[in-house]
């Protein structure tokens, strides 16, 4: 399917997802940073992707995840002392059209989650991070183990780290991935006057 960078997938909120084997799943055990070009074609409450009940519904389960509910993209952590860590973002991404959405979190402190480069929200959590689980990675669900999560639209470049990457590091992400024919500008090589002397 077209994606926004090459090639996506389009998910039909159904039944549809990817999923890794657990020895493929990204399992970071402190920092984490998730992102992923996103077009929705549905406002409901809906899994984007993560290690979230995909194959079970206990707090052993749980990990992390992106999710979008009523436009606004969300991230969700589970935290080592079992509490769950949520944060959505102030402005909504909107039905048809490509966002980009990246969620950054410390082990402790301030979570962060971007909408098109640009910050949207933010957390100040005292709860450690991250709980850790042998749950697959799903992409285009989350917590199908639990209820239908499945996300009705298409996915491209869906990235998990186990670093916080900056806001001038997404910032850039975005702008270079969106337009990347006016990223950046290309002059025409300077001549230099040269003069001989004998």
């Amino acid at each position: 399917d077209l994606g926004k960078i090459g090639s996506g997938q389009t998910f039909d909120g159904a039944s549809q997802f990817i999923a890794f084997s657990s020895t493929q799943s990204p399992n970071p055990t402190g920092a984490i940073s998730m992102e992923t070009w996103i077009k929705t074609t549905d406002m409901g409450t809906k899994g984007v992707f993560g290690k979230w009940g995909s194959d079970g519904v206990g707090n052993g389960n749980q990990s992390y995840q992106i999710y979008q509910s009523g436009g606004l993209p969300s991230a969700l952590l589970n935290s080592t002392d079992s509490t769950d860590v949520s944060l959505s973002a102030a402005n909504g991404i909107a039905n048809g059209s490509w966002h980009h959405v990246a969620a950054t979190a410390p082990p402790t402190g301030n979570i962060l989650i971007y909408v098109d480069g640009v910050p949207a929200g933010s957390l100040n959590n005292p709860h450690p991070l991250l709980a850790t689980t042998a749950d697959r990675l799903l992409v285009g669900a989350t917590s199908i183990a639990a209820g239908s999560y499945y996300m009705a639209g298409s996915l491209d470049e869906v990235r998990v780290s186990n670093s916080i990457r900056s806001g001038d590091w997404i910032a850039t992400e975005f702008a270079n991935q969106n337009s990347p024919a006016t990223f950046y500008t290309v002059y025409a090589e300077n001549a230099e006057n040269q003069t001989s002397a004998l």
